[in-house]
């Protein structure tokens, strides 16, 4: 059964109600998808997506909420937090939730308008590496959203259970994850998709985009080789990157990235049920 290993239910502009989940949900049992796993987001979607599944008797995985730094990227993922004594202080309310694993923001994201730059954000390590511990004493995986060298570089250092997206990672980091045994989430459709359907896009940007599609696709044919795991994650929520049909998308990249689509497929169930705890 193929898994959707990194989705987001709930957006800024994303109803949080059980009906439009389950409609959002349906998306992927129509395609074949049987499981998807959630990023989490500042509504607490989750709480009413899990319903939702239940009903229409699809593998929903959700952290309710991501845990991010106050001030930098991802307050529309879940919670702000600064310092260690903040993240100690909320944890009990995090537990109450009951979420599947523990989302970390551990960097900011990329911007269109020069190659390498970035929305600032991200926990520090010492905060992240405290997150880990916590999570991990209660059985909880961590998910980490990590983009560019030092997110990355903290994530690999504090022992996550998996990095999401992974764009501007090093082949040495790419070896360690192997060694580590982390599972790798790169997410190329959302991107991908941006860039080879919207019509209005700036050319300069897409200038940039192109780049980070190149990259990225690259550091998967690289990644196989040297025996990452990885699952598929398709981003889904925003436009051009439909719920269902953008895993769909994503593992045709996987495939532009020379690994046979039987591989792909199974990296698609094996590696995603992982995640899933299936």
């Amino acid at each position: 059964m193929l898994i959707d290993a990194h989705i987001h239910i709930g957006r800024e502009n994303s109803a949080w109600a059980v009906r439009p989940c389950k409609e959002m949900l349906m998306e992927y049992l129509n395609r074949g998808i049987g499981g998807v796993r959630d990023g989490g987001d500042a509504r607490r979607t989750g709480l009413a997506a899990r319903e939702a599944a239940r009903e229409i008797g699809i593998v929903y995985k959700t952290p309710i909420v991501a845990i991010t730094k106050r001030g930098g990227y991802g307050g529309f993922l879940g919670v702000e937090v600064d310092g260690i004594d903040e993240i100690r202080s909320f944890f009990p309310e995090f537990l109450e939730m009951k979420p599947d694993y523990t989302k970390a923001v551990c960097s900011g994201i990329l911007i269109d308008e020069a190659y390498g730059r970035m929305i600032p954000g991200g926990l520090s390590f010492k905060e992240l590496e405290y997150l880990v511990k916590l999570s991990h004493d209660q059985g909880l995986k961590v998910m980490a959203h990590c983009i560019g060298a030092e997110g990355i570089e903290h994530a690999l250092r504090a022992g996550v259970d998996s990095v999401e997206h992974g764009y501007l990672a090093s082949e040495e980091q790419l070896y360690r994850m192997r060694e580590q045994g982390i599972i790798w989430v790169p997410t190329i459709a959302t991107f991908a998709n941006e860039l080879y359907r919207n019509k209005a896009y700036p050319e300069e940007m897409k200038k940039v985009l192109q780049r980070y599609v190149d990259d990225q696709i690259e550091l998967i044919a690289r990644g196989y080789e040297m025996g990452v795991r990885m699952a598929l994650g398709s981003d889904a929520g925003p436009e051009f990157t439909d719920h269902g049909q953008a895993l769909l998308d994503e593992i045709d990249y996987f495939v532009q990235a020379g690994i046979p689509r039987t591989e792909v497929i199974r990296m698609c169930e094996e590696n995603g049920q992982e995640l899933l705890d299936w």
